[in-house]
């Protein structure tokens, strides 16, 4: 994949981002980006979610090492939707991380908590890594900590590509579903927390997904188009400051109940009538 091609699945949120602001805010950073990185940056407008046909991600790979990325982080002073320091990062996050650098900043995220960083130090300048969420340890040197993966933000595109998901089971119009089943919905929702499956309800460009996260429970979201919101699903017993960390990784304080769920889905299937498929994704 080339960075224009990468640009080019991107939603962007922005009507205009310029030159001059990107200039605007590496001076605020005190910190110049790659020049690749930058380019990519103008070009997709200063970065969005990923926007592709339902059936297609994203993929990162390298030798044994895999990347989905979701969402392109903003130039801006906002937020974690934002570009900003690492550090920063793991202060957001509640998390402790002994001598992290200055000159690393997070530029995107997997909607699971895991994010890319490019480097911005002189001795190590255009390296990408990848922060996994849960090996992070106490101090920045500790390997699992911080993974660099490519040398250059080049290099991490052409690594990128658009794979299919591969469905696991789709029921269609050959197999109706009755939405006062409630036993089948609690089995779907099940089989995607525990399996590490997506669960998709599907018609035409709007579609909604119940995703799996690290602590046991499902984030939701659903699809009009090219937008998209967030909210989560727990069961009983899942740790109430684990929860409070993935809420905060999703930009999001709203949380459902199973009830919830179900009108989630007869107000879907009502809307939508019979052509409607329920799609198990593999992750």
């Amino acid at each position: 994949m080339k960075i224009d091609d990468l640009a080019a699945c991107i939603t962007s949120v922005n009507c205009v981002f310029s030159e001059e602001d990107l200039v605007k805010f590496e001076k605020q950073l005190g910190y110049e980006f790659p020049q690749k990185f930058r380019s990519f940056v103008l070009l997709c407008r200063g970065g969005g979610e990923i926007c592709l046909n339902d059936a297609e991600t994203l993929e990162f790979k390298k030798s044994k090492e895999r990347y989905y990325p979701r969402v392109f982080f903003q130039p801006g002073a906002g937020g974690y939707n934002h570009i900003r320091p690492l550090s920063a990062h793991f202060a957001d996050l509640g998390i402790k991380v002994a001598d992290t650098p200055c000159g690393i900043f997070t530029i995107a995220d997997d909607l699971c908590g895991n994010v890319l960083t490019v480097d911005c130090r002189t001795d190590t300048f255009g390296q990408v890594a990848i922060i996994d969420h849960e090996t992070v340890g106490d101090s920045f040197f500790e390997s699992e900590t911080y993974t660099v993966v490519c040398v250059s933000f080049e290099d991490f595109v052409k690594r990128c590509h658009i794979s299919v998901e591969r469905y696991v089971v789709t029921i269609g119009n050959d197999e109706p579903f009755d939405i006062m089943d409630y036993s089948r919905i609690s089995e779907y929702l099940e089989q995607a927390r525990t399996r590490q499956l997506s669960l998709r309800l599907v018609h035409n460009d709007e579609w909604i997904e119940f995703r799996p996260e690290g602590i046991g429970g499902l984030f939701f979201r659903r699809f009009y188009g090219t937008t998209s919101t967030w909210m989560a699903y727990y069961p009983e017993g899942v740790d109430e400051q684990a929860r409070s960390k993935w809420l905060k990784l999703r930009n999001t304080s709203k949380i459902i109940s199973f009830s919830h769920i179900i009108l989630l889905f007869e107000s879907f299937f009502s809307a939508s009538s019979a052509n409607v498929e329920i799609r198990m994704v593999q992750l």
